[in-house]
């Protein structure tokens, strides 16, 4: 199965928010935490932290809900 250039887009789309985003996001927290002492930044790294998980279980369930329906 050939894939369009709408399919294509869509998956930059999908692996963008699915899996750099949430990503990113832990490794800007992981960079923040170790390079700063401030109190600000370090309560900024763990919210980046927290919403990078969030977001990344969101991502799993998410595809883990469209794997279900493709197989049913």
């Amino acid at each position: 199965m050939m894939m369009t250039n709408g399919d294509k887009a869509f998956c930059a789309v999908c692996f963008a928010i699915g899996v750099a985003a949430p990503w990113g996001l832990l490794l800007l927290a992981a960079v923040l935490s170790l390079t700063t002492d401030s109190s600000y930044w370090g309560e900024t790294s763990a919210w980046l932290a927290a919403i990078g998980v969030i977001w990344m279980a969101v991502a799993y369930l998410f595809t883990h809900m469209v794997n279900r329906i493709i197989e049913k």
